[in-house]
């Protein structure tokens, strides 16, 4: 991941801790688990589910 999208999503956490009061880290560590979720239901599935297992899709939808 380059610097750009690490600022991005940065910046993304830090407008929706904002916006709803919740703590980033907490955002953060919610977003990372939702993402390990999916990664793992698409293995067992052998589902190709790429999207939603990468935590960007949960902090930029």
């Amino acid at each position: 991941m380059d610097y750009k999208t690490k600022a991005y999503y940065r910046n993304k956490i830090k407008e929706i801790s904002k916006r709803t009061k919740i703590s980033e880290l907490y955002i953060t560590q919610k977003a990372l688990e939702l993402a390990k979720l999916a990664f793992n239901k698409s293995e067992e599935l052998r589902i190709n589910n790429e999207k939603k297992s990468h935590i960007g899709y949960y902090l930029i939808r």
